[in-house]
């Protein structure tokens, strides 16, 4: 990331300090060319490496769902999907009424864009005894479910796939692309178990 350069960034992070630590906070973001900068002094001066930068890597690596990130927050807007608006705020469907398949896809999608799971329980599965593994499983299966464009047009429409990210490279593991896109590893495994059980059934 060049020098004073913070623009065209894909993902901006804010990083917590655990309580015992310092109060401040800083910015951990990720450019278009996959190169990582920080808003801590380390960074800014001296260009090395930070703590910062590493325990949002290695949180991301591991598909630790974000404890020591701040967690997006979700507004109910007028939009076909849920949508990042920037680094803390989403943008997320008003969902229909008993359409299970609607709700599975706005669960999932907040996931990926970092809606930490308990706050997707406690909000939108109150009652509901589904786990991420099986909402995933539903959507890989059956597509997701959004608003017909443009948004509050009649009607609904299936897309046969995850909202990605970035394509997958040739022979990429789904460690390579968790870190390389900050996809959610367990994600990223899900989607290739599924991919690979497509291809078997082919």
């Amino acid at each position: 990331m060049r020098k004073g350069h913070m623009a065209n960034v894909l993902d901006s992070l804010l990083f917590n300090p655990q309580p015992d630590q310092s109060q401040q906070s800083y910015i951990v973001s990720q450019d278009e060319q996959g190169e990582w900068g920080c808003s801590c002094p380390v960074w800014k001066f001296s260009r090395k490496p930070c703590k910062h930068i590493q325990h949002i890597q290695d949180a991301r690596a591991e598909g630790l769902h974000r404890d020591a990130l701040a967690e997006p927050r979700i507004i109910y807007a007028n939009v076909c999907e849920v949508t990042k608006q920037d680094a803390l705020t989403i943008f997320a469907p008003l969902i229909p009424l008993n359409d299970v398949h609607f709700l599975a896809t706005v669960c999932v999608d907040l996931y990926a864009h970092g809606v930490g799971w308990k706050t997707i329980q406690r909000t939108l599965l109150p009652h509901a005894n589904l786990s991420r593994k099986d909402l995933l499983r539903y959507v890989l299966r059956h597509g997701r479910k959004i608003y017909q464009h443009p948004p509050g047009q009649q009607g609904l429409t299936i897309i046969p796939h995850l909202a990605l990210p970035d394509i997958p490279k040739y022979q990429e593991t789904p460690e390579a692309y968790a870190t390389r896109t900050g996809w959610l590893l367990d994600l990223c495994l899900m989607m290739w178990e599924d991919e690979k059980g497509k291809r078997g059934n082919l």
